[in-house]
């Protein structure tokens, strides 16, 4: 198809090896992601690439919720209060026992976090969140291999070192 162009996109790390092996295989670059895409796409299962395309939708949708709960608990009732403790000075001679930058100010009340249409707004923000990594999990269960996990304990570098002669 002449005239059809599509971009792709490396990572900062993958086009320069792709471009070397490409001048030392003599094949053009394109050619390269052509067969390796074509290579990829005939070894791999049809379900694991829609489980794995939908893994990746899920998180971009749960980094797109962090983001809206990050905005939203700035804004509304800890705003003013973060201002309030942003603006305030950083010791207060009066209270010279107490930490000077975490004393609560004569009088002050703990703020609610959020009003209720926010707190509302926020529990079904939670809920989702709660649901994709739900989600996640059960399509990770179907493609990821049954291997068990081994915590080893951490040895020190200075042991490992006088075990073997060193130091």
């Amino acid at each position: 198809m002449a005239g059809f162009r599509r971009s792709v996109y490396f990572w900062r790390g993958v086009y320069p090896l792709l471009r070397e092996l490409a001048r030392r295989s003599g094949t053009p670059v394109n050619a390269l992601v052509n067969l390796a895409v074509q290579d990829f796409v005939g070894a791999c299962d049809e379900e694991q690439l829609k489980a794995l395309a939908e893994i990746e939708k899920l998180c971009r949708e749960d980094a797109y919720l962090r983001r809206v709960s990050a905005t939203m608990l700035r804004s509304g009732s800890y705003l003013p209060k973060y201002a309030d403790r942003l603006f305030r000075p950083p010791w207060d001679s009066s209270r010279e026992h107490t930490s000077p930058f975490n004393y609560p100010r004569k009088g002050a009340v703990p703020l609610k976090a959020l009003n209720p249409k926010e707190e509302k707004i926020m529990r079904r923000v939670l809920a989702r969140r709660e649901a994709l990594a739900q989600r996640i999990a059960e399509l990770l269960d179907k493609i990821l291999p049954e291997e068990k996990f081994r915590l080893k304990p951490s040895r020190s570098r200075r042991r490992d070192k006088k075990r073997r002669g060193g130091e």
